[in-house]
């Protein structure tokens, strides 16, 4: 990652291993899926400032409408360069006036996406930052496997295109070697565990143990949150899941502006409607990609905005019809 999703994934590995830490006292059951949600309420609940300012500018350029029809009416249709930037000076001389922003309404979007893109890493590489997968892995996930002769050599196989290019592990090191099975696929482990000769059943059955033991620390309700959504049943009910979450959100802010708005710039109000559906669509696609885990941080994200989004909506709506009496 880059320095900027560097230093967020750092902080949201800090957090999530000390959410971890808490919830795993109760149950390991569920306890990493349980741990994002938290984790996501918890940034939700930051960015509250954010949302609020946001919120209260849109609500500014609703009010701003009429003075921007008249100005875009004082100009026309032209196409003149020097009419062009006359509008826009004055649209700016504007927005600046009232304290208005355009782009206000999209920056908790743009505050998210490296949100997003940093808790795909920690869940492509969980036991780095939560300590208690780590220890899992070292000390019982390890051992499990090497007591089996050759497993290192079969390991190396399946895990020839699971490096990065540039890396070098040695998997006679138990850390570089919990690394790469930590990036192992439910059919990386079948294929694994096929080739353990018959002779080591007792062995197998250990791994089998452990593996399942594993699975309950790293599922949500039946879901691999380390493995990426794909198009499979039951883990493609995230992406879409995460899609029309996002549809949902989009819809009532746009009915929220539609009510509020006195526009008649059909153009604006085209170019809104397509991005109703656009957004959503470009969600669930980009969810198909990435671990389940990142799924749910959307979807829980977008449910907390969407509630967030009604109780402001009815606050700002109250304070308008106060302010009118």
């Amino acid at each position: 990652p880059n320095v900027v999703v560097k230093f967020i994934t750092g902080m949201l590995g800090a957090i999530i291993n000390v959410i971890y830490n808490v919830v795993s006292t109760f149950s390991t059951n569920n306890a990493l899926g349980i741990s994002i949600i938290v984790l996501t309420i918890i940034t939700r609940f930051i960015m509250l400032p954010l949302a609020f300012k946001s919120q209260k500018s849109m609500q500014k350029m609703q009010e701003l409408n009429p003075q921007l029809e008249k100005i875009r009416k004082k100009y026309g249709d032209s196409k003149d360069p020097e009419v062009q930037q006359k509008m826009n000076q004055e649209i700016q001389a504007l927005y600046a006036k009232h304290g208005a922003n355009p782009l206000a309404g999209c920056l908790p979007l743009f505050i998210q996406m490296p949100l997003f893109f940093a808790l795909s890493y920690i869940m492509q590489q969980t036991f780095l930052f939560i300590d208690s997968m780590k220890v899992f892995y070292v000390d019982k996930l390890v051992p499990a496997i090497t007591q089996v002769d050759g497993i290192r050599y079969w390991i190396s196989e399946i895990a020839v295109n699971k490096v990065q290019k540039g890396i070098t592990l040695d998997l006679s090191n138990n850390l570089d070697l919990a690394r790469i099975l930590n990036k192992f696929s439910d059919t990386d482990w079948g294929n694994l565990l096929t080739r353990i000769p018959a002779e080591f059943s007792t062995e197998l059955s250990n791994i089998v143990s452990v593996l399942n033991e594993k699975a309950n620390l790293e599922s949500f309700l039946g879901l691999n949150l380390l493995e990426n959504a794909g198009l499979s049943f039951p883990t493609i009910i995230i992406p879409i899941l995460a899609a029309l979450s996002s549809f949902l959100m989009s819809y009532i802010s746009m009915k929220q502006q539609e009510k509020n708005s006195t526009s008649t710039n059909d153009q604006a109000m085209a170019t809104q409607k397509s991005m109703l559906f656009v957004m959503p669509i470009m969600m669930g696609f980009f969810t198909i990609s990435t671990p389940v885990g990142v799924g749910l941080y959307w979807i829980t994200s977008n449910i907390f905005a969407l509630v967030q989004q009604i109780l402001l909506n009815k606050y700002y709506s109250g304070k308008k019809e106060n302010d009118k009496k």
